[in-house]
């Protein structure tokens, strides 16, 4: 057998093409470990409401997208009690009581769920004492994956060509004789053989044979993607990049889909050939499935329809005592002079931080602002040839910046002996010389990494700032006057354009973690996985120009003289601020240091730390920032829960335990509602972002997180992990970033985000944006209109206002 099986007379070229584009643009992109951001994995899906998302996929790979009933019956002896259990049940128009919702968490069936040829083959078949079909061909495929996209990275730097994925697993598939002996079946290698050399090809002859229905092509194809989700996502990342470079053509994702297919494929022309007794019966069991399919959904839909009125209980409990704060009534305001503001991220740990530096004087201003600080940039670092996007993922770079440090010279070659050591530890053959010749002087550097690990800079011995920037827009330095007009667009933006104190700092955000594969993953996501540094030294540089200033007055913000922007970095791991020293007066000083004592005396507790001074409390988290075997140096942005756009005057006063985005934002200095759309349209999707990625981590970490961290191999470099040896790249979360040994350190709510706007402005933002109108009219977000002055509060769905008691 060396020649295909004859084209089907009935067959024509692209019958299914449809149904592949439609398949294919279900999964959303996952970053790689040197630009971890934070995504929701159901991004692609948000035409749908979430719990129809659910039904969906819980039918057709057994994925969850809701916890486990234990779950809420703890909650239900804390948090949840029965009126919101009865809001709930009105507010999805359930007719039941708490009664019925106590006997739902009681249930223990599952629905049954659509199973691909792998998995009827496994349950066919006695796999008591080999390896399941369903595990060898997700190994095999990812084993293939990792070898092309590995040497793809490695070999072309932002290339617009597509990896010849299908052609390579095919060589390699086609010529692994010990295929057969592992999974113990002959004549499997024959069948590979008369494979299409086209990927289009094999997907028409696969499901003419394969597709019972075409009705529900598109959700088999979905089906087998799943089962390959975390490369599905690493590709769909390949395709969104090359999409943001203006390449639209550049299409992978049908050759991973092919070859994943092939194997469907491959078995049931086996089963056929081979196994002629069981051949009838998965033909019946196959056939029986397509026929059932919605009926599988609705089956799913059912199961889970009061477990979402659980969902939205635990959710009413949160919003409960989030409004009852928001309602409370800040003080009376001291006309105290400003001396000091500080733009933070609106990171969540951000809030913490600010609050204890606020608490130090009334002298003192935060505003909250995304973390790349409005600077839709590329940064070349000196002596690197690559420029490394300090911006969110959801846009494309708009200015590439460099700078001619004196000693790129020296930056370089460093950068050039680190890149040939990685090299040679990559080469199958020279990794072995590598380790001998080499492995005792890494004994001993492991042994000074674990008995005595290099110090944290402490605060004040930042670098000075850099100057001389050079920004460029597709190659043309960037004037004055556009430099001026980014500038007037950023400081409206934050809100900054009066009353300026004598110092600004711009405080970006990053954290000190080591032997840690997901350490960008704790960077700003604003900043692509970045720390923020850079973007707020630049920003930092460019407002500090006299002749940037002279601009920006003639655009009408005249900036004092004597007021100087200072950029510093929040280390989140320590809680330390750092920043550039005598650059800052003693006072001022003085106000950041104890608000790093506060900090970390607050955030002591969920660290599992024991009261101790101040001294002892700093050192034992510097340990934690240098230990090499530190599971969770941090909880990064777990527990986040609400988006709040507001002045920092409505909710300074308030403890929102470190669980809140904090926009600033006050409608009356934004007449046509431009910064709010803004907000809106980009902020706004980044904290939805992060909070469907631990929102999916905590619910199904299997596939949506990246399991034990314990047992993560780096995959190419960069690309992701796999737990262990093999299986599908892992996504998501590890569980040690959620999870503190006894409890969860991440609470599962859909994200609440509260504006202080007009709700005509609002409404009408709303109205123009599809993507917003679907994030909250399908249940992914929860969006408020909060009059700070009244404290009102209204809840936006399907085009109407609801009122919050």
């Amino acid at each position: 057998m060396n020649t295909i099986v004859d084209t089907p007379e009935s067959l024509k070229a692209g019958t299914y093409q449809q149904a592949v584009t439609d398949a294919c643009g279900q999964i959303a992109p996952n970053w790689p470990l040197d630009r971890l951001i934070a995504v929701n994995p159901w991004w692609t899906l948000r035409n749908r409401t979430m719990p129809e998302t659910a039904a969906l996929l819980g039918a057709l790979s057994g994925t969850r997208m809701l916890m486990p009933a234990d779950y809420f019956g703890e909650r239900r002896q804390k948090e949840i009690q029965s009126r919101h259990l009865q809001q709930a049940a009105r507010l999805l128009s359930l007719d039941v009581n708490e009664s019925d919702l106590l006997d739902h968490l009681r249930q223990k069936t599952s629905p049954r769920r659509w199973m691909n040829v792998t998995s009827w083959m496994d349950r066919l078949q006695e796999i008591a004492h080999r390896m399941s079909w369903q595990d060898e061909t997700v190994h095999q495929i990812s084993q293939t994956c990792a070898m092309v996209f590995q040497t793809a990275e490695r070999n072309v730097q932002n290339q617009t060509s597509t990896p010849d994925l299908y052609h390579t697993w095919l060589e390699t598939i086609q010529h692994d004789s010990g295929l057969e002996i592992l999974m113990g079946e002959q004549g499997l290698l024959d069948i590979l053989k008369t494979l299409p050399r086209d990927h289009n090809t094999l997907i028409d002859f696969a499901l003419h044979d394969l597709a019972a229905s075409s009705r529900h092509v598109p959700e088999y194809l979905h089906a087998l993607l799943l089962d390959i989700n975390g490369w599905a996502s690493w590709v769909a990342y390949q395709e969104w990049q090359q999409q943001l470079q203006g390449n639209a053509h550049y299409s992978l994702m049908p050759q991973l889909l092919a070859v994943r297919l092939a194997w469907e494929w491959v078995l049931w022309r086996h089963c056929a050939l081979n196994h002629r007794e069981l051949q009838p019966r998965l033909r019946d069991y196959w056939n029986e499935q397509w026929q059932t399919l919605p009926t599988l959904i609705a089956g799913y839909a059912e199961q889970q329809r009061l477990r979402w009125c659980w969902q939205l209980a635990n959710e009413l409990a949160y919003g409960e005592s989030l409004c009852t704060k928001l309602r409370k009534s800040p003080p009376v305001p001291r006309h105290t002079p400003v001396q000091l503001q500080a733009v933070f991220c609106i990171d969540v740990r951000s809030e913490p931080m600010r609050a204890a530096l606020e608490a130090q004087s009334d002298a003192i201003q935060t505003k909250g602002f995304a973390g790349f600080f409005g600077l839709p940039i590329a940064v070349n670092e000196p002596g690197s040839d690559c420029y490394e996007p300090n911006l969110p993922g959801l846009l494309a770079p708009q200015i590439q910046v460099s700078h001619s440090a004196l000693n790129a010279a020296n930056l370089a070659r460093q950068r050039n002996r680190q890149a040939r050591l990685s090299t040679m530890s990559d080469g199958p053959a020279s990794t072995f010389s590598l380790v001998e010749s080499l492995g005792l002087g890494y004994a001993l550097k492991l042994a000074r990494d674990t008995f005595f690990p290099p110090r944290i800079d402490r605060p004040g011995r930042l670098q000075p700032p850099r100057t001389g920037w050079l920004l460029e827009r597709a190659g043309t330095p960037l004037s004055a006057e556009d430099t001026a007009e980014m500038l007037s667009r950023i400081l409206r933006a934050i809100g900054l354009t009066s009353h300026f104190a004598p110092t600004v700092l711009l405080v970006g955000h990053g954290s000190t973690t080591r032997n840690n594969a997901h350490a960008a993953g704790l960077n700003c996501g604003a900043c692509g996985g970045q720390s923020g540094l850079t973007n707020a030294q630049i920003l930092a540089d460019l407002l500090n120009t006299p002749i940037l200033r002279e601009q920006l007055a003639e655009l009408g913000i005249a900036i004092p003289e004597n007021t100087q922007f200072v950029a510093a970095l929040h280390n989140t791991v320590t809680d330390d601020i750092d920043y550039p020293k005598n650059l800052l007066p003693t006072s001022l000083t003085t106000w950041l240091t104890e608000a790093c004592k506060l900090a970390r005396r607050r955030r002591a507790p969920a660290l599992g730390l024991k009261p101790m001074d101040d001294a002892r409390l700093h050192r034992a988290l510097e340990r934690r920032a240098r230990d090499w075997s530190e599971l969770r140096p941090e909880w990064g942005l777990a527990n986040n829960a609400a988006f709040i756009v507001a002045p920092r005057s409505a909710t300074r006063h308030l403890d929102l335990q470190g669980r809140s985005f904090l926009h600033d934002y006050d409608w009356r200095e934004d007449p046509n509602s431009a910064v709010l759309e803004q907000i809106m349209t980009a902020p706004m999707v980044v904290t939805q972002w992060i909070n469907m990625q631990y929102y999916a981590s905590v619910v199904d970490n299997l596939h949506y997180g990246s399991g034990n961290k314990m047992l993560h191999n780096v995959v190419g470099g960069h690309i992701g992990v796999f737990e262990g040896n093999g299986g599908d790249l892992r996504i998501g979360l590890p569980m040690q970033s959620l999870h503190d040994g006894q409890s969860w350190r991440h609470e599962p709510l859909r994200l609440q985000v509260y504006i202080a706007a007009p709700e005509s402005a609002i409404f009408a933002i709303y109205q123009r944006h599809e993507t917003i109108k679907n994030l909250v009219d399908n249940q992914w977000l929860m969006l408020f209109g909060w009059q700070p002055e009244s404290g009102q509060i209204s809840q936006l769905f399907l085009d109407h206002w609801r009122n919050v008691e």
